[in-house]
């Protein structure tokens, strides 16, 4: 019997695994490293460039820092230059204080089994804890240790958190950019 349960324990992971394939996860090796950026509310993945030629060729969804990008690169966006500088605490000589905060969430064991089971994956399942249109990165560290709580049989939950950074995201190549929050789950703990 304890077999058999084991058995059904792994296919249920393993189908888990399996059936989520839209998840992205990048762990951050370095600053020009690019993250791919799962948005749970349009189910579109963001990707971080770094130049303004990224950004207009880019035909998937984009965010940068506007610190990266001059006045005239700006206006050809369609943005106000001052005003993004406002918005962004971007001072004349192009430095920046990135307006960057920490979260966590905590989620409940039977909130990841139910989650992953019904095929939402790990970034659906953190996505819910924010507003619609949120962009979030995954670290694999995050994802294996949500993915490894439905087996556990002592652990109630997992606390999930990370930073969150201002950047101007577009989301096809027909929209201007928006000001948006960028997630990012560096880190998870069992409780």
């Amino acid at each position: 019997m304890k077999k058999f349960i084991t058995s059904i324990i792994a296919a249920t992971i393993t189908l888990g695994l399996t059936t989520t394939p839209f998840v992205q996860a990048n762990e951050t090796t370095s600053n020009t490293q690019q993250d791919e950026v799962t948005n749970p509310g349009g189910a579109s993945e963001v990707k971080e460039v770094n130049t303004y030629e990224e950004m207009i060729n880019s035909k998937e969804a984009v965010s940068i820092n506007p610190a990266k990008l001059n006045d005239n690169e700006l206006e050809k966006l369609g943005l106000n230059p001052q005003q993004v500088k406002s918005d962004f605490s971007i001072e004349e000589n192009g430095m920046q204080f990135e307006a960057t905060k920490k979260w966590s969430k905590k989620i409940s064991k039977g909130k990841i089994t139910g989650s992953l089971s019904a095929g939402s994956g790990v970034i659906g399942l953190i996505g819910a804890f924010f507003s619609a249109g949120t962009s979030i990165t995954v670290s694999t560290s995050v994802i294996s240790i949500l993915n490894g709580v439905s087996t556990a049989s002592n652990i109630k939950g997992v606390q999930v958190g990370g930073t969150a950074t201002k950047r101007l995201v577009r989301e096809n190549p027909y929209q201007l950019p928006k000001k948006k929050w960028v997630y990012k789950a560096t880190w998870a703990k069992t409780y």
